[in-house]
């Protein structure tokens, strides 16, 4: 018996056969368009156990468009082989392929969806890990900043991707600043479970359904839902060349699930702050590299040129 037919087994749902797609097992259930996905994940199996109990929330809450996890033949929603963890998912319903963050009507749709979700799990009262707010990491976040450069003035020699750090540093160090001015303190915020990871990847659109189809949920956390929400617009306007006005944005998710002012200012924070630079950062100067990946740079140059577009977007802020 192969490992792929090995790990099947373990779970509980019978099958006629499976088939390779990507980096998951597909297998055709009983019924004509039933499928199931089995692939292997990074998430915890406390995760696992979160997400399906999240999805579960939902569906009993009269949202149905998610993914849900099969349990294995000892009743838990994951199984174990070789030292790594395996789920078992429900394949997306057909005619819906991953969403195309840049069409404005998909995108409507994901934000409209993304609203409900987070109205629902507002009341979810399962173990979800909470999430810092700005107020927390944004000004370590400076200092982090301020160090690098500081390193930086005692080298005798640059990297490209330092030449570009420090090309930038004076735009994004005062984008962390303008974030913190509109982040509320966080404990004046409501906080709801956020997925965490809207992305191609895991939202699904149907061109004639109402409703998107989302997957996964192992990211998600206990935070303000402006994260989610900004998550998904600067993912909407890096991939599209006329974004939706963001008055239309918020129109379509506030005639779902209503925003206070102090939540309009939280997502500005949110939208502001560069989160893609900093993580860049981290990663490059977590270790004293010898040389620069390609990757490395080909994306610190990505973020110079998409700056502007997100500064100028931003700066259209009226509702």
């Amino acid at each position: 018996m192969d490992a792929a037919t090995q790990i099947i087994k373990q779970f509980d749902f019978k099958y006629k056969n499976f088939y390779k797609e990507k980096s998951a097992f597909v297998c055709r259930g009983e019924t004509a368009n039933e499928k199931i996905s089995v692939k292997s994940t990074e998430a915890s199996p406390e995760r696992i156990i979160t997400a399906h109990e999240i999805k579960g929330f939902l569906a009993a809450e009269g949202y149905s468009n998610t993914d849900k996890f099969y349990h294995s033949q000892d009743g838990v929603p994951y199984v174990r082989f070789n030292d790594a963890v395996y789920v078992a998912c429900t394949y997306p319903p057909h005619g819906y392929s991953e969403a195309d963050f840049g069409d404005a009507e998909a995108f409507l749709r994901i934000v409209s969806d993304a609203a409900e979700v987070h109205k629902i799990l507002s009341s979810f009262k399962g173990a979800v890990t909470g999430k810092d707010s700005l107020n927390t990491t944004a000004p370590k976040t400076l200092n982090e900043l301020k160090g690098w450069k500081k390193n930086l003035s005692r080298q005798s020699r640059l990297s490209d991707f330092d030449v570009l750090f420090l090309k930038n540093y004076d735009f994004f160090f005062g984008l962390i600043e303008y974030a913190l001015k509109y982040m509320p303190f966080a404990e004046d915020l409501s906080v709801t479970v956020c997925h965490n990871a809207l992305k191609e990847e895991t939202v699904y659109v149907n061109g004639n359904a109402p409703k998107i189809f989302i997957t996964e949920f192992t990211e998600a956390t206990l935070c303000h839902c402006s994260a989610d929400l900004a998550s998904i617009i600067l993912r909407h306007v890096k991939r599209s060349d006329n974004p939706v006005p963001l008055s239309e944005i918020i129109k379509a998710y506030t005639a779902v699930n209503p925003l206070t002012e102090k939540c309009l200012s939280a997502l500005r924070a949110e939208l502001t702050f560069p989160d893609a630079f900093v993580k860049l950062c981290r990663k490059y100067y977590a270790k004293k590299r010898t040389w620069i990946p390609g990757a490395f740079l080909t994306r610190m140059e990505g973020l110079s040129v998409l700056k502007d577009k997100n500064k100028k977007y931003i700066d259209y802020f009226e509702w």
